[in-house]
């Protein structure tokens, strides 16, 4: 099964040397209104986002967190499955 989202080349850096990977939608996701090829925010790594789920903008989902069926609010965090508000 083809996964709806995949990691872009472009990371970002949190502090304490957390590497976070830009996702783009590989399928249409019309309950988050995304697109095949729209961007998204910033996970940790593919098991962060669950099916269907959708991180938007700047939001990041980092740790052992993992966000399913809903989407991420822009520039909300959410690390080791609590919500972090920067």
């Amino acid at each position: 099964m083809m996964s709806h989202f995949e990691l872009t080349d472009e990371t970002t850096e949190l502090p304490g040397g957390i590497v976070l990977h830009r996702i783009r939608a590989t399928v249409d996701l019309p309950q988050h209104g995304v697109v095949a090829g729209d961007l998204g925010g910033w996970i940790g790594h593919t098991g962060n986002l669950g099916d269907r789920a959708w991180v938007a903008d700047e939001a990041k989902v980092y740790g052992s967190a993992v966000l399913s069926h809903q989407t991420c609010p822009p520039m909300q965090m959410t690390r080791d499955g609590i919500v972090v508000w920067p």
